[in-house]
């Protein structure tokens, strides 16, 4: 499983739900992970789910289509300890947002988190 985020601009507020992911399918093993979420209409998404594999041992490469209708998103609990912030952004409306990236390997949950660090005039 790997875990999606949800924002709810309305409310401000964060919510997450899990998503199985399939196992690989070649002998030469491998992970695999998403590399893209897409809203499509209200609540259905496409979600781009791929192996690490080229060539001959790339078994999965596929795109997904999920309803999250009905679908109440749990709060955010205790997780993974974040080891990689990998990207930084300052919004127009000059608020500083960090993304983490775990990497979904074999020794990480694979969560990523965007954090708002509130405003970015705060920055020495």
């Amino acid at each position: 499983m790997t875990k999606i985020a949800i924002y709810n601009p309305a409310e401000k507020s964060w919510g997450f739900v899990h998503y199985p992911l399939d196992a690989p399918k070649t002998v030469a093993g491998g992970w695999v992970g998403l590399s893209e979420i897409v809203s499509l209409s209200d609540g259905d998404f496409a979600i781009l789910e791929r192996d690490n594999k080229g060539g001959e041992d790339a078994a999965i490469k596929q795109i997904t289509t999920v309803s999250l209708k009905g679908v109440t998103p749990a709060a955010k609990g205790e997780g993974w300890i974040l080891k990689k912030p990998e990207g930084l952004t300052i919004t127009a409306d000059g608020r500083l947002f960090l993304v983490t990236d775990n990497d979904g390997v074999d020794d990480a949950a694979g969560e990523t988190q965007l954090i708002d660090l509130g405003p970015a005039s705060r920055l020495n």
